[in-house]
């Protein structure tokens, strides 16, 4: 099931909102155009996914599973390549941005993959947690 839940909007992207950001653009493109952490290598790699995310107090974790006093981030690759993160909601759903477009929701983050099918955003390849603030 993926059903929107915002209008379409070129403030921010998919990797930003993963983080609770909707008014500047994450992506670490070399000319430094579009907001990156400081310190984190400016490449679409996943090690550079996972160090920005590292940031904002995230860790690598095994799986999608809602875990009580965590908020999980999944990020996608296709080919090894980073292209979309999404993150998982208190009901255990998942929000997504995708691109320019609209927000959704989602109750798998393999659900995005089946069911919005033509934007090709890979695979989820990496699970990411942190503490819940109290």
């Amino acid at each position: 099931m993926v059903r929107k839940t915002s209008e379409p909007t070129w403030e921010y992207n998919c990797i930003a909102w993963a983080f609770h950001e909707d008014d500047r653009w994450w992506w670490p493109d070399p000319a430094g155009i579009s907001y990156w952490p400081k310190g984190v290598s400016r490449e679409v790699t996943l090690d550079a996914f996972i160090a920005a995310s590292e940031t904002r107090g995230f860790e690598v974790c095994l799986n999608a599973d809602n875990e009580p006093g965590f908020e999980k981030v999944v990020l996608y690759a296709k080919g090894g390549v980073p292209t979309h993160a999404a993150r998982q909601l208190l009901n255990g759903n998942w929000t997504s941005k995708l691109g320019r477009e609209i927000d959704v929701q989602h109750n798998t983050p393999e659900a995005l993959v089946d069911e919005i099918a033509q934007l090709d955003y890979g695979r989820p390849i990496t699970y990411l947690r942190r503490r819940r603030p109290e």
